[in-house]
């Protein structure tokens, strides 16, 4: 179908090596959230955000400040500060066994929106899925990953133990822009998205499965993945 890109190279890419997974997950436990993102089995805490209120997890216009929730993560706060770029959302994403968080898309998230998401796995297991339009993407912890999320992705933990992500959303640059290197096409990924029929002119995400109908994180058998 139209969300089929196998035969687009790097729907995912690895960035670089950032440091010790277990170093940088520091209070990864969730302690509140607000917002239509927030599930019984997919659990965001953040660390910067829209007024500083780790509460908080919507994309909002506005400024974006450290939250209290950063202070206790002082390896974590190293990290976000030694990346010579403006920062967005950044939060702890924490997956319970057994859910699905099933195909969506987040609009204007792209190298040609001016904002990117990248994810560093904490915690991982073996039985973790996480695809972006049909194609697997291998996370392992440490690492620092860019995928284009405006096009749709799904990740399915299948295993017994939580998945812990640190999420970035950064404001690109030419810093950002040499971490994802020339891999991505973007005029080409660009036609692809009108081609299936993406739209990217939402303020917020919104979640399609493959006929159209709204989906979120939901408790699932192990999809096919």
């Amino acid at each position: 179908d139209g969300l089929v890109l196998s035969n687009t190279p790097h729907s995912c890419i690895r960035c670089s090596s950032m440091m010790s997974a277990s170093r940088m997950c520091e209070i990864h436990r969730p302690r509140g959230c607000a917002g239509s993102t927030c599930h019984t089995g997919w659990h965001s805490t953040s660390l910067i955000s829209a007024g500083g209120d780790y509460r908080e997890i919507r994309r909002l216009p506005g400024v974006y400040a450290k939250t209290v929730l950063l202070q206790e993560a002082p390896a974590t706060e190293a990290l976000l500060d030694s990346l010579p770029c403006e920062k967005r959302r950044v939060r702890y994403a924490r997956m319970m066994p057994g859910y699905l968080l099933d195909w969506h898309y987040d609009s204007k998230e792209a190298v040609e929106f001016g904002l990117v998401r990248m994810h560093i796995p904490l915690i991982m297991n073996p039985d973790v899925r996480m695809q972006v339009s049909h194609v697997d993407c291998a996370f392992e912890p440490g690492e620092l990953w860019y995928a284009d999320f405006s096009f749709p992705h799904r990740t399915y933990n299948g295993g017994t133990t939580p998945k812990v992500s640190l999420v970035l959303e950064l404001v690109v640059n030419d810093y950002v822009r040499g971490l994802i290197g020339s891999g991505f096409n973007e005029p080409q990924r660009a036609a692809l998205r009108t081609q299936a029929g993406i739209t990217c002119d939402k303020s917020h995400a919104r979640s399609l499965d493959h006929s159209g109908t709204a989906m979120g994180s939901r408790r699932a058998p192990a999809p096919t993945l």
